[in-house]
């Protein structure tokens, strides 16, 4: 049997910021993409491909979190909606982020 170590997952700067936090809980629990490939039913290719080069379906990227025990829902924003793209993935960033280190 071959034994795999994981290795810290890298992301390019392009990443959208709900990638980033996945990527980021893919790390926290030491997962390799073969193995959360497997149990969300998306090829690790694609899956690793999300770091550089393209972006994930929504479908694709639900069932990736589910496989990680995460769940992807929408809520309502706080204040100051409408915003730019930008402050929307900044705040995303952020609230996902605070979300995964408090379950550390």
């Amino acid at each position: 049997m071959t034994h795999f170590r994981h290795q810290k997952l890298a992301l390019g700067s392009h990443s959208h910021p709900l990638v980033r936090a996945l990527f980021k809980e893919m790390n926290r629990q030491k997962t390799l993409l073969r193995d959360v490939g497997k149990e969300s039913g998306v090829a690790w290719n694609t899956i690793s491909e999300w770091r550089y080069r393209s972006n994930p379906t929504l479908t694709a990227f639900v069932a990736v979190a589910n496989a990680l025990g995460l769940d992807v829902v929408l809520q309502p924003m706080a204040e100051g909606y409408p915003r730019s793209p930008q402050q929307n993935a900044s705040r995303a960033l952020k609230s996902n982020l605070s979300t995964l280190e408090s379950r550390t």
